[in-house]
C-alpha cells in the first residue's frame, strides 16, 4: 500500500512539474513566495479593522500568528525532522527527472531536505481555516478566496518539484486541525471583550 501511494506521489509530481514553461516558472515561483502575499495580509487586517475596531483586528492578527507558529513548528519539528521523508528534489530516483527553478545562474531551488509535511500548506490552510471559522458569516466570499489561494500555493509547490501530493495533504490537514483546536480552546475565550457592534 505504501509503495502504491509512493508511486502515485512520484507520478503526480513528475506530471505537474512536467508542465513547466518559462512563463509558468515565474508565475509559480511568485505564487510560492511568502512575501508575495504580504499585501493580502494588510488587506485582511484592514477589512477586519473597518468592520470591527483596531483592537479586534490586532487580536485576530495575534491569534493567526499563534496558529501559524504552532502549525509551522509542528510541521518542522514533530513531522519533517521525525518522518524524514526526502523531498522529490532530494530523491535520488527523481531529482534528475525534475525541472528545477533557476534562482540565479547555476543556482536551482530545491527546498530543504525533508518534505513531509508541507509547511506552506500548513500555514496557508491555517490562515484560510482561521479566517473562515471567525468570519464565515460576514466574509464568506473572502473565505472561499483564501482557500483557493491555499490550493494554488499547494499546486505551485508540486509544480516547483519540492513536494509530493501527500506532503501537501498532510500540511493542509495539520493546518486545519491546529486552526480548529485553537479556535475552540483559545479564540472563543479571548475575543468577547474586544468585539463591538459591526459598522
Amino acid at each position: 500500500m505504501i509503495e502504491f501511494i509512493e508511486n502515485i506521489d512520484q507520478q503526480l509530481v513528475l506530471t505537474i512539474n512536467g508542465l513547466h514553461t518559462p512563463f509558468l516558472d515565474e508565475i509559480m515561483w511568485w505564487i510560492s513566495a511568502k512575501i508575495t502575499w504580504i499585501p493580502l495580509y494588510f488587506f485582511l487586517f484592514y477589512i477586519i479593522y473597518r468592520k470591527y475596531n483596531l483592537k479586534f483586528a490586532i487580536l485576530f492578527l495575534a491569534f493567526v500568528v499563534l496558529c501559524i507558529a504552532v502549525a509551522d513548528s509542528l510541521s518542522v519539528y514533530a513531522l519533517k525532522n521525525v518522518v524524514q521523508r526526502y523531498r522529490p528534489t532530494h530523491n535520488l530516483l527523481l531529482k534528475d527527472q525534475l525541472h528545477l527553478y533557476e534562482i540565479s545562474k547555476g543556482n536551482f531551488y530545491t527546498g530543504g531536505q525533508y518534505g513531509f509535511v508541507s509547511s506552506h500548506a500548513a500555514n496557508f490552510f491555517v490562515l484560510a481555516s482561521t479566517f473562515f471559522l471567525v468570519f464565515r458569516k460576514i466574509f464568506s466570499k473572502i473565505s472561499a478566496v483564501l482557500f483557493l489561494i491555499a490550493l494554488l500555493v499547494c499546486f505551485s509547490r508540486m509544480y516547483l518539484g519540492v513536494h509530493y501530493f501527500t506532503d501537501l495533504i498532510g500540511g493542509a490537514i495539520l493546518g486545519t486541525l491546529i486552526s480548529f483546536i485553537l479556535y475552540k480552546f483559545v479564540w472563543k475565550f479571548v475575543k468577547t471583550p474586544f468585539v463591538k457592534q459591526s459598522r
